[in-house]
């Protein structure tokens, strides 16, 4: 499996689209990370620049369905990404937040805080970006070798005595 190239990494995720048990290596979050990136600032584009349409918040009808399409797969390999760290899948509802951010836009993140106290919403960005930078060095980090908790290494046995107990 370490010889997939960047294409067959990236569109791992949607084939393994609602799947939260196993393992991800770095290569299919990352490579996946990119690929919705640069898909989703495309069809961005495509919305804002071509069909001037604007449906929720700053998403555009390409864009949102597209955003909507990859949440679970989203969700999904973060998942198998922090199971390969040896970490509890639980961490990702970290990033449900950001997905509610992406898809209503900051005006509407603006108009909701407006009615809170300011040391409410300071603390709460603090909690949120700590929480967040925490599973980012999560999913930044090596994964453990050979079999975890969670499965078999995604990248199959580390030596040959495994391969043939």
């Amino acid at each position: 499996m370490e010889n997939l190239n960047p294409v067959e990494w990236a569109i791992r995720p949607f084939r393994r689209y609602a799947d939260f048990g196993g393992r991800s290596p770095r290569a299919e979050y990352w490579w996946y990370a990119v690929f919705v990136g640069i898909v989703g600032f495309l069809l961005g584009a495509i919305d804002g620049g071509v069909l001037h349409t604007i449906i929720l918040g700053t998403l555009g009808p390409l864009g949102l369905a597209f955003t909507v399409a990859c949440i679970l797969p989203s969700v999904a390999v973060l998942v198998r990404r922090l199971h390969d760290t040896e970490r509890n899948g639980w961490w990702a509802l970290v990033k449900i937040p950001s997905y509610g951010l992406i898809m209503t836009g900051t005006s509407t993140t603006v108009g909701v805080f407006e009615a809170m106290p300011m040391p409410i919403i300071v603390v709460a960005v603090i909690a949120w970006l700590g929480v967040g930078i925490t599973v980012f060095l999560f999913v930044i980090s090596e994964g453990t070798g050979g079999p975890n908790r969670y499965g078999p290494d995604p990248y199959g046995p580390a030596d040959l005595e495994e391969v043939f107990a």
